[in-house]
């Protein structure tokens, strides 16, 4: 008994010994670094050779091969054991890695505390001990298992504010800060292999260190302070210059690594931004310091590329946390001016929410244009047909002015046709003259000019078809849909980015291609419907198009009412005034009324009904008061329905669509200058309490900086996203507006704000220590328990070795009997 008493008070001395000795203090992390592994031999030999030997700093050989001796191991044997440990320990760190995989709330927190059983391990602590071990001995040999070790954290740590807790209370940005530290040097001496290496392993280091600085948690900006006074910050500008001189580097280009660098780089970067987000006083290190050369550089990089947002975020207790995301944006995902001016005057400002709503539905249109766009440059064919597109509006345009300015000045009617009797009547000149111009201009300069004309306008047409190609959709009629939906045709989703495939910017594009072909065929005369091209990219003339399109349902309707009024009194026309249209040479009437036929009193009271008073038009016949008398209803009724009443209820639906659509604009200006876009708060706000409202609409709620943060989430591979992308990235799939800060923003949090946040984080740090205590007073219960159980199950087995002792003696008495 007195033995076994003895090894579980050992063990647990040991156990304390160990638990002392892996949480080194900030001051004597170096020190105590090497003798605590030595320590452990006696206890637990084999095994803590392997960590030994596993941290072992260049020198030790000596006393690892003592030591494998002193344990009965020979050194090659002990080298292969190494191995075989080494690999399976990369393999349990990759089972936990993957069973967090995705930001598994319930395995991370399994892993740090199993509730349903009496004796708990907390493998998120245990791991970050182990990277302790690493902590003097982190070497090209040893580089790929403290990379898997911090990306294993990562994952146990990502969005879990428990867990980065015990993560940082376990000593692990010491670590993190031997990992910055380390230099590149000469790598070209090393190759290629130590450089990427030494990539992927700086990078795990700071992608923990940014995973831990999320906002997540209202405790988040303790924990933020805290790594601020632990986190080696000139290492931090030191991986920063690193990282800017990889990326630019020729080897690491060479081998396609330069995109490790450079998130790299920019995760670097954020963890300096984000320490400052929280408030941190950096002292010297607020800004790059000056001996560093390329550190600006640097810095001027990650400055011009990165953007921030700010979002809701809500945590897995329920608890919603106004948090800013710092994130970098590639220059080619930028959005096309024409795109941008689009969402900025027809989303929908009715009310926030509305404003919100609409802006999502604009949001996935303006992602699949610029994700389109962006694939299009990627191809050099298909970058030129869309560069310049602004600089080769301009030059077609000149062009057809040119043009249209020379037909002007150079065209005349050829001699012999001036005043020609021939040219009085359609059926002697079936087609257009042949105008009188200079050799010069007809045979050289018109089609020169014409040829280079003829080349933009093809540009244009093929652009325009290629840019938008993933945004046609043909409607067809609904019983078309009806008739053969058996067979797999669906009626195509209206959304903003559609555009219907015989519309009228279609038929514009290809009508102008005609035209300037038709124009090199027929003298220069289509050149004149080119001119229809200042239309483009004019933003008043096309809201003056847009108040005659806008209720174009509305004025064909009333078109087709007013040719069934028309057809009316061309009937009464042909039954009563049929004699009045007399235009027979013999009738001594010079006049061009048709009415033999229905049809053609039809043409003629349309011709002259709308242009004059068809009243007038049509002699009185006979010209007697009796026949004026009857005429008079006809001739005011007419009058007063079609030319007073008729015209101006068209001209009423052109002129309310305009007044509608300068009212609308007005109202969008107003919104943009008194009221963010996002949260909705008036500007005044801002001017009182801020640094300007628009600084704020610029920096803090830029509209168009959460588009770019879209696009930035849906290029990234989801299980690379944190928790805030992760959670975000879901929001906006999902429609749902709550992600925006609707009425917040972390530029309004007054000081009475701040003293309540302070007063909550300092109320949730007492509870944490409390919990903390409870927590190890449960686990020196737990210890005792295992001890007493130890203690029993040694008496039980010692009782049942003395009966079975007792009862061989009796055995042995009996057979000598």
């Amino acid at each position: 008994m007195g033995t076994l008493g003895g090894s579980a008070v050992e063990k647990e001395e040991d156990e304390d010994r160990v638990a002392l000795v892996s949480y080194p203090s900030h001051s004597s992390r170096r020190k105590s670094a090497t003798a605590p592994a030595r320590a452990r031999i006696s206890s637990r030999p084999a095994l803590d050779v392997l960590e030994l030997e596993s941290s072992r700093t260049p020198g030790q050989g000596k006393d690892t091969e003592l030591a494998s001796y002193a344990v009965g191991v020979p050194p090659d044997a002990l080298k292969v054991l190494k191995f075989q440990d080494s690999a399976h320990i990369k393999l349990a760190l990759e089972v936990l890695g993957l069973m967090c995989d995705g930001q598994f709330r319930l395995m991370q927190n399994y892993l740090r505390e199993q509730r349903d059983n009496i004796a708990t391990v907390n493998l998120v602590g245990e791991v970050a001990v182990f990277a302790q071990h690493f902590y003097n001995d982190i070497n090209q040999d040893t580089m790929e298992l403290v990379h898997l070790i911090l990306q294993t954290l990562i994952e146990m740590s990502v969005g879990n504010f428990p867990n980065q807790e015990v993560i940082y209370n376990r000593l692990i940005v010491d670590v993190v800060n031997t990992i910055l530290q380390l230099s590149i040097g000469d790598y070209h001496e090393h190759g290629f292999s130590y450089i990427a290496d030494l990539v992927d392993l700086k990078g795990s280091a700071v992608e923990l260190i940014e995973a831990m600085l999320e906002e997540t948690n209202h405790r988040s900006c303790h924990l933020a302070k805290e790594i601020a006074g632990s986190l080696d910050l000139a290492a931090v500008y030191d991986t920063v210059d690193d990282f800017y001189e990889l990326m630019n580097d020729a080897l690491v280009k060479a081998e396609s690594y330069d995109d490790n660098a450079e998130r790299g780089l920019f995760r670097a970067y954020h963890i300096i931004v984000q320490l400052k987000d929280y408030g941190n006083d950096l002292g010297e290190w607020a800004e790059p310091p000056e001996p560093y050369p390329t550190l600006a550089k640097a810095f001027s990089y990650c400055k011009s590329r990165s953007k921030s947002i700010e979002v809701n975020y809500e945590n897995m207790d329920g608890d919603k946390i106004l948090t800013k995301v710092n994130f970098n944006l590639d220059p080619a995902n930028d959005l096309r001016e024409e795109v941008v001016e689009k969402v900025k005057w027809q989303v929908n400002r009715d009310s926030a929410e509305d404003k919100l709503r609409d802006f999502l539905e604009w949001m996935y249109a303006v992602k699949k244009d610029t994700l389109h766009h962006r694939r299009l440059h990627q191809h050099l064919l298909t970058k030129l047909l869309v560069v310049f597109p602004t600089e080769r509006y301009y030059i077609l345009l000149f062009i057809t002015l040119l043009l249209n300015l020379l037909v002007l000045i150079t065209f005349s009617v050829p001699e012999g046709r001036q005043n020609d009797a021939e040219n009085a009547t359609w059926p002697q000149v079936a087609g257009p003259i042949k105008p009188e111009v200079d050799v010069f201009f007809r045979q050289y300069l018109l089609y020169i000019l014409g040829a280079v004309h003829l080349m933009f306008c093809l540009w244009m047409v093929v652009e325009y078809f290629v840019v938008n190609y993933p945004n046609f959709i043909l409607p067809l009629p609904s019983f078309f849909y009806t008739l053969f939906g058996r067979f797999g045709l669906k009626k195509p989703e209206q959304t903003y980015s559609s555009i219907n495939i015989y519309g009228l910017r279609t038929v514009y594009v290809v009508l102008f291609l005609l035209a300037s072909i038709l124009s090199l065929a027929f003298y220069g005369y289509f050149y004149a419907l080119c001119l229809l091209h200042i239309v483009v990219n004019n933003d008043i003339l096309q809201r003056v198009l847009r108040a005659v399109t806008k209720n174009g349902v509305s004025l064909l309707w009333v078109a087709a009412l007013g040719g069934v009024i028309l057809y009316i009194y061309a009937v009464i026309s042909f039954a009563f005034l049929h004699e009045s249209a007399d235009n027979e040479a013999d009738s001594g009437r010079d006049n061009d009324l048709f009415c033999d036929t229905l049809g053609q009193c039809f043409v003629t009271v349309i011709r002259y009904g709308l242009i004059d008073n068809l009243g007038l038009v049509f002699p009185l016949v006979p010209a007697e008061f009796r026949t004026s008398g009857l005429r008079i209803l006809f001739d005011v009724s007419f009058f007063i329905i079609v030319t007073t009443i008729g015209l101006n209820i068209v001209f009423g639906i052109i002129v309310d669509t305009f007044s509608e659509l300068r009212d609308e604009r007005f109202r969008t200006e107003t919104d943009k200058k008194s009221f963010c876009f996002i949260c909705s708060l008036p500007n005044h706000e801002f001017e009182r309490r801020a640094k300007g409202f628009d600084e704020h609409v610029k920096n803090d709620h830029n509209m168009w900086k959460y588009i770019y943060y879209s696009i930035y989430l849906d290029t990234k591979d989801t299980s690379d996203h944190n928790a805030l992308e992760k959670f975000v990235y879901e929001m906006i799939g999902d429609g749902k507006i709550e992600v925006f800060p609707v009425l917040q923003a972390r530029c309004l949090e007054t000081e009475e704000d701040e003293t309540v946040k302070q007063l909550e984080a300092l109320s949730v740090m007492v509870t944490s220590v409390l919990e903390r205590f409870k927590e190890e007073e449960h686990e020196r219960v737990q210890r005792s328990k295992k001890q007493e159980q130890e203690r029993w199950e040694e008496k039980v087995l010692r009782g049942r070795g003395s009966l079975a002792s007792t009862a061989i003696g009796s055995v042995e008495e009996s057979s000598v009997y």
